[in-house]
């Protein structure tokens, strides 16, 4: 069985750490309907146990001794004013905090000398009596006993005056437990009998702490006895403890006493009193809460569980349907970079004529003609590879991210669908969506795209990679028939060199020569570039590229897609055993409430 001073902490530590559990399992799944029904009453129910404070109001005839209890129940020696004569003229609250503060509550008002507040404000010698029921005040107190949920009042004495004595029973009425503390040497006077018989009417329970037991000199179990026949039958024997409050407070740093004792057999009686009655029954109302909370998610659980298993070939399905329909997209990207290219290409070609002039090399084409024509050659590639680059980013980038936007526009109605399905992670559709074609194209392209920012940063970054993999491909094929015009072209310009070198030397110089040759460079690159096999290559290479893009676009939607909805099977699961893990808890829970 649990200690009765820990009994209530451990319950409400325990369920807040149900709570925070079934809290976990709802935020990683939020955006189901029935789980977003759900947050509400927890987080409610998270701030009642975490807030929960149960009251226990300290009432008694003046000069009885409630302050130094006070002060000796919490550890604080001095804190409250006490005095031989009426001292507490208001209520003052005592609550747990992490540091000391005390606060004047109709004014707001913090005062950092909480005993010097105190004497001052709401002593009887302190104040006006006038002005009594005006404030009330606050105090926050680093007490282990104060943070087990416990909350002290110090009232003013009953029976002292009307406006005191209101302001006693006012905070008895408001309290979970009231202990009343009574001088050993007048027990059961007619005020005390009376505020007895007004607690019980309101069916709360009353702890009777008989005070100044030192100063009797008869057997103390006769207090005991007298006040059992004096309070019957509002009083449960059980719940009436003998001590004095002052021996305990001046040995609370000594050893343990048999006043120490007593006043530890106090706090337990004040725990379990609450325990039994109203805090106790708080208690039981959160765990049928939780477990009203952990039954409605459990059985939202397994309905989503079995529908997922059914949805699970339908997922799949609609996968495989945006792989094909992406594999699609290669023909229509060929087309149209294949239409935009030839319609730019005798343009293209026809710029060597007017750029060979600029063409420049360290060699002789008289006495050096194959090196001086490979130079020329190589400056002639380099232009047709710029206007090619040149073509790829205007036109071939244009008609690549015109392809691809259409698909992604075809593919859209089911991509939705698919996200409608994958998503349990709190996001809109439409942001999943995004973000799901973002990682695609990282994954394809390895490319950060921030496609929430601009919806068309998918394509400008797609069309790009293209026209870079179009441009290198009919680089390649221009170098290859660049080579093969200068070996073609070479051996009849060296024979000619051969016969008229003396002769063209003396009468037109080396630029004929120079000249001469760079024509018939660009004339061979011409007309070996239109040929039909070069156009196949060509065409061949843009098939290529056609096949880099939409089939790295298929197989990444297809891994990222996967791995969504892999992710939320993991997500599922993991809220299933957490579940599984609460309803554990809740049954120890139950084993404890039983025990007790």
């Amino acid at each position: 069985m649990i200690e009765t001073h820990t009994y209530i902490e451990t319950l409400l530590a325990r369920q807040k750490k149900i709570l925070a559990d079934l809290e976990s399992s709802l935020d990683s799944l939020q955006l189901n309907e029935s789980f977003k029904r759900l947050k509400s009453p927890c987080q409610q129910l998270q701030d009642r146990l975490n807030h929960e404070e149960f009251r226990v109001a300290i009432v008694g005839e003046f000069s009885t001794g409630k302050s130094t209890l006070i002060n000796t129940l919490i550890k604080e020696p001095d804190l409250l004013p006490s005095d031989e004569l009426p001292c507490t003229s208001q209520a003052i609250e005592l609550h747990y905090g992490e540091h000391y503060d005390c606060v004047e509550l109709s004014t707001g008002k913090h005062y950092s000398n909480i005993r010097q507040a105190l004497k001052e404000h709401t002593t009887v010698g302190g104040q006006k009596r006038s002005s009594v029921g005006a404030h009330r005040w606050q105090l926050s107190i680093p007490s282990g006993f104060l943070s087990q949920g416990m909350v002290f009042i110090d009232t003013p004495g009953i029976g002292e005056d009307k406006e005191r004595h209101d302001i006693a029973f006012e905070e008895a009425n408001k309290a979970d437990a009231v202990v009343l503390v009574t001088n050993a040497t007048r027990v059961g006077t007619e005020t005390e009998s009376e505020l007895v018989s007004f607690i019980a009417a309101q069916n709360k329970p009353v702890i009777l702490a008989i005070n100044y037991i030192d100063q009797v000199r008869s057997d103390p179990e006769r207090f005991r006895d007298r006040a059992i026949d004096i309070f019957h039958p509002h009083l449960d024997q059980d719940n009436i403890v003998l001590l004095s409050g002052l021996k305990a407070h001046n040995e609370l740093t000594s050893t343990v006493s048999q006043w120490t004792e007593m006043l530890e057999s106090l706090r337990n009686v004040i725990f379990r009193v609450l325990q039994e009655n109203s805090a106790g029954e708080r208690i039981k109302a959160y765990q049928l809460e939780l477990e009203s909370l952990e039954s409605t998610l459990s059985h939202e659980l397994q309905t989503i569980l079995r529908q997922r298993e059914h949805e699970k070939k339908q997922v799949e399905q609609l996968i495989q349907d945006i792989e094909k329909s992406l594999h699609r997209g290669k023909p229509g990207l060929k087309t149209s970079l294949q239409n935009s290219f030839y319609r730019a290409w005798p343009g293209i070609l026809g710029s060597l004529d007017r750029a060979k002039s600029s063409w420049k090399s360290e060699y002789s084409p008289v006495f050096s003609p194959k090196k001086y024509a490979t130079q020329i050659a190589n400056q002639a590639k380099r232009h047709i590879e710029q206007k090619v680059r040149g073509w790829a980013t205007g036109q071939g980038k244009r008609a690549t991210e015109q392809q691809v936007q259409n698909k992604l526009n075809e593919i859209e109605p089911l991509v939705s669908q698919l996200t409608t399905y994958l998503n349990y992670s709190g996001q809109s559709s439409a942001s999943l969506q995004n973000r799901l074609l973002s990682d695609v194209m990282h994954r394809a392209f390895n490319k950060s795209i921030d496609s929430a920012a601009d919806d068309a940063a998918w394509a400008t970054i797609v069309a790009a990679i293209v026209s870079t993999i179009v441009g290198y491909i009919i680089a390649d094929v221009i170098l290859f028939y660049v080579l093969a015009a200068i070996s073609g072209f070479l051996n009849p310009v060296l024979l000619v060199a051969a016969a008229l070198v003396g002769l063209t030397a003396f009468f037109m110089g080396q630029d004929y020569v120079g000249n001469y040759v760079k024509s018939k460079i660009v004339e061979k690159i011409q007309e070996e570039l239109v040929k039909s096999e070069a156009k196949n290559k060509i065409n061949r290479g843009f098939e290529q590229a056609s096949e880099e893009v939409f089939g790295k676009l298929s197989q990444g939607f297809g891994i990222e897609a996967r791995r969504l909805q892999s992710d939320v099977e993991q997500k599922l699961i993991t809220a299933s055993q957490t579940v599984e893990q609460v309803h554990n808890s809740l049954s120890e829970l139950r084993t404890m409430f039983s025990s007790q």
